[in-house]
Protein backbone atom coordinates (compact mmCIF):
# COMPACT_ATOMS: atom_id res chain seq x y z
CA UNK A 1 0.00 0.00 0.00
CA UNK A 2 2.33 2.63 0.41
CA UNK A 3 6.16 3.12 1.72
CA UNK A 4 5.45 5.88 4.09
CA UNK A 5 7.14 4.42 7.16
CA UNK A 6 4.17 2.73 8.97
CA UNK A 7 4.42 5.10 12.56
CA UNK A 8 4.41 7.94 10.00
CA UNK A 9 1.36 7.35 8.06
CA UNK A 10 -0.39 6.25 11.39
CA UNK A 11 0.57 9.61 13.28
CA UNK A 12 -0.76 11.33 10.15
CA UNK A 13 -4.14 9.55 10.12
CA UNK A 14 -4.55 10.01 14.28
CA UNK A 15 -3.21 13.88 14.53
CA UNK A 16 -4.40 15.53 11.28
CA UNK A 17 -7.78 14.36 9.73
CA UNK A 18 -6.57 12.73 6.83
CA UNK A 19 -9.54 12.80 4.83
CA UNK A 20 -8.32 11.14 1.52
CA UNK A 21 -5.07 9.96 -0.04
CA UNK A 22 -3.27 10.24 -3.58
CA UNK A 23 -0.92 7.06 -4.39
CA UNK A 24 1.30 6.70 -7.22
CA UNK A 25 2.67 3.62 -8.49
CA UNK A 26 2.97 1.97 -5.27
CA UNK A 27 3.11 4.71 -2.64
CA UNK A 28 -0.04 7.03 -0.99
CA UNK A 29 0.32 10.87 0.07
CA UNK A 30 -2.60 11.31 2.70
CA UNK A 31 -5.09 14.56 2.21
CA UNK A 32 -4.51 16.39 5.20
CA UNK A 33 -7.55 18.82 6.38
CA UNK A 34 -5.30 22.00 6.66
CA UNK A 35 -2.94 23.52 4.54
CA UNK A 36 -0.61 23.73 7.46
CA UNK A 37 -0.89 19.75 8.28
CA UNK A 38 -0.69 19.07 4.00
CA UNK A 39 2.20 21.35 4.20
CA UNK A 40 3.75 19.38 7.13
CA UNK A 41 3.09 16.06 5.30
CA UNK A 42 5.23 17.63 2.18
CA UNK A 43 7.95 19.00 4.17
CA UNK A 44 8.66 15.17 5.91
CA UNK A 45 8.76 13.97 2.26
CA UNK A 46 11.05 16.54 1.20
CA UNK A 47 13.24 15.39 3.89
CA UNK A 48 13.05 12.17 2.67
CA UNK A 49 13.93 12.50 -0.41
CA UNK A 50 16.80 14.05 0.17
CA UNK A 51 18.11 12.21 2.92
CA UNK A 52 17.68 8.71 0.51
CA UNK A 53 21.27 7.54 -0.68
CA UNK A 54 20.33 4.63 -2.52
CA UNK A 55 20.17 6.03 -6.13
CA UNK A 56 17.74 3.55 -7.31
CA UNK A 57 14.80 4.98 -4.65
CA UNK A 58 16.43 8.35 -4.67
CA UNK A 59 13.98 9.31 -8.03
CA UNK A 60 10.89 7.84 -6.85
CA UNK A 61 11.46 9.48 -3.46
CA UNK A 62 11.65 13.42 -4.99
CA UNK A 63 8.74 12.18 -7.49
CA UNK A 64 6.72 11.58 -3.94
CA UNK A 65 7.93 14.96 -2.40
CA UNK A 66 6.88 16.76 -5.38
CA UNK A 67 3.76 15.10 -5.57
CA UNK A 68 3.06 16.04 -1.69
CA UNK A 69 3.73 19.57 -2.74
CA UNK A 70 1.67 19.75 -5.89
CA UNK A 71 -1.22 18.26 -3.85
CA UNK A 72 -0.60 21.39 -1.05
CA UNK A 73 -0.84 24.08 -3.99
CA UNK A 74 -3.96 22.00 -5.48
CA UNK A 75 -6.21 21.41 -2.26
CA UNK A 76 -5.44 25.18 -1.10
CA UNK A 77 -4.44 27.36 -3.93
CA UNK A 78 -5.61 30.73 -1.71
CA UNK A 79 -3.27 29.98 0.98
CA UNK A 80 -0.78 32.88 1.56
CA UNK A 81 1.43 30.66 3.12
CA UNK A 82 1.35 27.02 1.98
CA UNK A 83 0.49 26.97 -1.53
CA UNK A 84 3.63 29.76 -2.13
CA UNK A 85 6.11 27.45 -0.43
CA UNK A 86 4.99 24.49 -2.08
CA UNK A 87 5.19 26.13 -5.49
CA UNK A 88 8.82 27.16 -4.61
CA UNK A 89 9.84 23.88 -2.61
CA UNK A 90 8.91 21.99 -5.60
CA UNK A 91 11.15 24.56 -7.64
CA UNK A 92 14.00 23.36 -5.34
CA UNK A 93 13.43 19.84 -5.94
CA UNK A 94 13.59 20.05 -9.53
CA UNK A 95 16.58 21.76 -9.69
CA UNK A 96 17.75 19.68 -7.34
CA UNK A 97 17.20 16.62 -9.95
CA UNK A 98 19.64 19.00 -12.37
CA UNK A 99 15.46 19.50 -14.14
CA UNK A 100 16.73 23.28 -14.70
CA UNK A 101 13.85 24.04 -17.19
CA UNK A 102 11.41 22.84 -15.03
CA UNK A 103 12.93 24.49 -12.35
CA UNK A 104 12.84 27.50 -13.72
CA UNK A 105 9.55 27.60 -15.12
CA UNK A 106 8.21 27.10 -11.20
CA UNK A 107 10.55 29.57 -9.98
CA UNK A 108 9.29 32.00 -13.01
CA UNK A 109 5.61 31.18 -11.46
CA UNK A 110 6.76 31.74 -7.99
CA UNK A 111 7.96 35.34 -8.35
CA UNK A 112 5.07 36.51 -10.86
CA UNK A 113 2.31 34.75 -8.19
CA UNK A 114 3.54 35.81 -5.48
CA UNK A 115 5.33 39.24 -5.13
CA UNK A 116 3.74 39.84 -1.51
CA UNK A 117 5.61 36.84 -0.35
CA UNK A 118 9.34 38.13 -0.21
CA UNK A 119 10.50 34.56 1.38
CA UNK A 120 9.20 33.03 -1.88
CA UNK A 121 9.39 35.75 -4.17
CA UNK A 122 13.25 36.29 -3.28
CA UNK A 123 13.53 33.02 -3.36
CA UNK A 124 12.05 32.63 -6.93
CA UNK A 125 14.56 35.51 -8.14
CA UNK A 126 17.37 33.52 -6.27
CA UNK A 127 16.34 30.51 -7.96
CA UNK A 128 15.72 32.10 -11.83
CA UNK A 129 19.52 33.83 -11.45
CA UNK A 130 20.80 29.81 -10.87
CA UNK A 131 18.51 28.22 -13.75
CA UNK A 132 19.32 30.72 -16.22
CA UNK A 133 22.98 30.47 -15.09
CA UNK A 134 23.06 26.82 -15.66
CA UNK A 135 21.23 26.94 -18.66
CA UNK A 136 23.47 29.52 -20.28
CA UNK A 137 21.32 32.40 -20.40
CA UNK A 138 23.95 35.40 -18.44
CA UNK A 139 22.08 38.26 -19.47
CA UNK A 140 19.00 36.80 -17.59
CA UNK A 141 20.51 35.29 -14.75
CA UNK A 142 21.87 38.76 -13.97
CA UNK A 143 18.40 40.41 -14.29
CA UNK A 144 16.92 38.05 -12.04
CA UNK A 145 20.07 38.29 -9.42
CA UNK A 146 19.94 41.93 -10.04
CA UNK A 147 16.08 42.60 -9.11
CA UNK A 148 16.48 40.43 -5.85
CA UNK A 149 19.82 42.69 -5.00
CA UNK A 150 17.53 46.18 -5.54
CA UNK A 151 14.47 44.67 -3.98
CA UNK A 152 15.53 42.68 -1.05
CA UNK A 153 19.55 44.20 -0.31
CA UNK A 154 18.12 45.90 3.16
CA UNK A 155 15.53 43.34 3.92
CA UNK A 156 14.61 43.10 7.46
CA UNK A 157 14.86 39.44 7.34
CA UNK A 158 18.49 37.57 7.42
CA UNK A 159 17.60 34.90 5.97
CA UNK A 160 16.44 36.87 2.56
CA UNK A 161 19.09 39.29 2.99
CA UNK A 162 21.32 36.15 2.85
CA UNK A 163 20.29 35.16 -0.66
CA UNK A 164 20.59 39.04 -1.68
CA UNK A 165 24.41 38.14 -0.59
CA UNK A 166 24.40 35.02 -2.75
CA UNK A 167 23.08 37.15 -5.46
CA UNK A 168 25.43 39.91 -5.53
CA UNK A 169 28.23 37.50 -5.37
CA UNK A 170 26.87 35.56 -8.31
CA UNK A 171 26.34 38.69 -10.16
CA UNK A 172 29.84 39.76 -9.98
CA UNK A 173 30.90 36.23 -11.05
CA UNK A 174 28.67 36.51 -14.58
CA UNK A 175 30.24 40.02 -15.36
Amino acid sequence: MTKLLPATLAALLLLGGCSHFRSGPDWVIPEMDTAEAQLEVAYSQDRRARNTFDVENRTEEYAKAIAAYELVIERFPTDRDAAPLALLRTAELQRDQDNWPAALELYEEAVAKHPENPQVHAGGLYGMGLAYDELKQPQRAQAAYKALIEQYGADGDPQIRELARAARLRYQLIR
